[in-house]
């Protein structure tokens, strides 16, 4: 970037105050110059690359302001949702309905459960990746899960998955992807059901008691 805004000449030329001011209104960017240096050129205007591959990094940056109307029809439809899925995770912190203290509680375990169940997970998957070929990774007793964590691990995991295959059936309901979308979706919704049938397949397999 610093390349960028190097100047091409010491003995450039200035333009008139009252022409200069003119050359940075017709910027195409100038409403996100820093208005104390507004002679200075905007990287897309000088590299129009970046801006392209801006848009693909950041593309929420770069989507114009919602109006009223659309946002009273994001809220029409996350009601909708919530009546048909109260319990999905992917409902938004403010619409959610208030938890009682006992289920703030049951959740905050569960997750914290979770937590440290995944983190052992990678723990293991760290050893065994990097481990002497032919030799049992060394394990410590810690890295041992319980038949109680490991139910609440798999539920959870079946939780979110069912979430997002409510959510993404949702939106295809609602006619709300183009030709392309709908095609990723659709292979999306296939793995994630069978990424479930197995999931609810070693939930049944773990000890109750």
């Amino acid at each position: 970037m610093f390349l960028i805004f190097w100047p091409e000449s010491s003995k450039k030329q200035s333009l008139p105050i009252s022409e200069e001011k003119d050359t940075v209104s017709k910027t195409k960017y100038y409403s996100e110059m820093d208005p104390y240096y507004p002679d200075l050129p905007h990287p897309f205007n000088e590299d129009p690359e970046l801006e392209v591959q801006a848009k693909k990094l950041w593309p929420e940056a770069f989507r114009p302001k919602m109006t009223l109307e659309e946002k009273e029809e994001i809220q029409r439809e996350w009601t909708d949702f919530i009546a048909r899925y109260p319990k999905n995770l992917y409902i938004p912190a403010e619409l959610r309905p208030p938890l009682t203290e006992a289920e703030e509680k049951e959740l905050r375990e569960r997750l914290d459960t979770f937590t440290d169940v995944e983190s052992r997970n990678i723990s293991v998957r760290f050893l065994e990746k990097y481990s002497e070929p032919g030799k049992e990774p060394e394990l410590s007793s810690e890295s041992n899960v319980t038949p109680k964590e490991q139910l609440v691990y798999i539920n959870y995991k079946i939780k979110e998955l069912e979430s997002r295959i409510q959510l993404i059936e949702y939106t295809i309901e609602q006619k709300k992807l183009d030709s392309d979308q709908m095609e990723i979706a659709k292979q999306d919704l296939m793995d994630w059901k069978d990424e479930l049938s197995e999931l609810k397949q070693v939930q049944s397999q773990i000890p109750r008691s």
